[in-house]
């Protein structure tokens, strides 16, 4: 299992590290470059929305998110309503979560080959590279209309 801390540094990395310390074959890094090689073996990822669960969706992983704002799970459910087959399951807000339940739905994921197959497919057609030029489009289209 690879745990990675990616804003606080070294106080970060030594809470981490201690919550950590009893989990058999586990790593902590901070200031990982190449998240998603690092991710290609996995069948799940463990995350909140932003640039980490966009690379599992590009990589075709499955996700779940585990929000530490209101904005960001109110962003990762808008999004779920907006694409019916949205690759990440949200879990809910850290500090509002029974942490056992959440490592019951995580087990239950993880028992689920397709749930996991099909979860990881959709992540790679809905991030498709494509993002930039449409929204490029839209906006000449608005400057032009």
């Amino acid at each position: 299992m690879i745990v990675a801390e990616g804003g606080s540094g070294v106080a970060g990395k030594a809470a981490l590290e201690k919550l950590t310390d009893k989990w058999s074959d586990t790593k902590v890094l901070v200031g990982v470059k190449d998240m998603a090689s690092l991710m290609s073996d996995c069948d799940l990822v463990v995350s909140k929305i932003g640039g980490t669960a966009l690379e599992a969706m590009c990589i075709g992983i499955a996700g779940v998110m585990i929000e530490p704002s209101p904005a960001h799970f109110e962003l990762t459910s808008a999004l779920a309503k907006i694409y019916p087959d949205w690759p990440m399951v949200e879990l809910g807000l850290a500090n509002e979560i029974d942490m056992r339940k959440v490592a019951d739905q995580i087990l239950g994921i993880l028992g689920d080959p397709e749930f996991l197959r099909s979860a990881g497919q959709h992540g790679v057609e809905l991030i498709d590279g494509l993002g930039c030029r449409r929204v490029l489009k839209e906006l000449l289209g608005e400057m032009d209309g």
